[in-house]
């Protein structure tokens, strides 16, 4: 508590002041237990008209639940008796994440879960809210909150740098956020032909399309800025409240 320090004491137009910290692990298991083992199950029709029996699901004795370590810094407060304030960072780090991972068809399967590598979570939070009126009968607030998040996947499973999820527009690269849309650019319509025309990986247009165009395009599926206003009003014990809640940054396909 800030505030009641005595280096504080005379300033007489803040409040409240509070730092405060904290650091700490939580643990998610995210799929069912029984996804670890290695289970038989029925296999279709097989020899005589009798099913089959094989392997249904691929063990992983190696499965581990996820671990998110969070650090938060924060710092509240109250100013000139009418406005308030609460402005938070934190950096949240995932290891381990569970995740469908493919096999070789070799193997009879075309996918497992495992623990796919390691995401971090960096931004803060910010809140400000004024007391407008302030008597016996009326209460009139305005509050207002911001918020940054960058994420950035920082390993992936099997040593590897990048995996790219088939036909999904999505790729898992190491330095790169989660969400960030991996597609062929357009460049629009040629207006001599009508024809289509993309980007190659040279940024050259052609009107011949390949999926090896496809690049890291710097749009995310998934808003770093989001916020709201909230406006409250008390009359004598009358409430109305209204909320409103906008995010920036985010990207959708136009599959026209």
């Amino acid at each position: 508590d800030i505030k009641r320090e005595d280096f504080m004491a005379s300033t007489n137009w803040l409040s409240e002041l509070r730092l405060k910290a904290s650091y700490g692990t939580t643990g998610n298991s995210g799929i069912s237990n029984y996804l670890a083992y290695g289970t038989i199950g029925t296999y279709g029709t097989f020899y005589n008209g009798q099913a089959g029996w094989g392997i249904s699901n691929p063990s992983n004795a190696d499965l581990t639940w996820e671990t998110v370590e969070t650090l938060n810094i924060g710092l509240n407060g109250r100013a000139f008796d009418f406005i308030t304030f609460n402005l938070e960072f934190y950096n949240k780090m995932t290891r381990d994440m569970l995740m469908s991972i493919p096999y070789s068809f070799t193997t009879g399967h075309s996918a497992g879960w495992g623990n796919i590598g390691d995401m971090r979570n960096r931004g803060f939070d910010f809140e400000i809210g004024f007391d407008i009126i302030q008597t016996q009968d009326l209460f009139f607030n305005v509050k207002a909150n911001f918020n940054y998040n960058r994420n950035e996947i920082t390993a992936l499973f099997g040593g590897r740098d990048e995996f790219v999820v088939p036909n999904t527009g999505i790729k898992y690269q190491v330095g790169y956020p989660y969400g960030e849309m991996f597609y062929v650019r357009s460049a629009g319509v040629d207006p001599r032909d009508g024809m289509q025309m993309w980007y190659d990986l040279d940024g050259n247009p052609t009107k011949q399309f390949s999926d090896n165009y496809a690049v890291m395009t710097g749009k995310q599926r998934f808003a770093p800025w989001a916020g709201g206003v909230q406006l409250n009003l008390d009359w004598k014990g009358l409430y109305i409240g209204a909320d409103f809640a906008w995010v920036a940054g985010k990207w959708t396909i136009n599959n026209d």
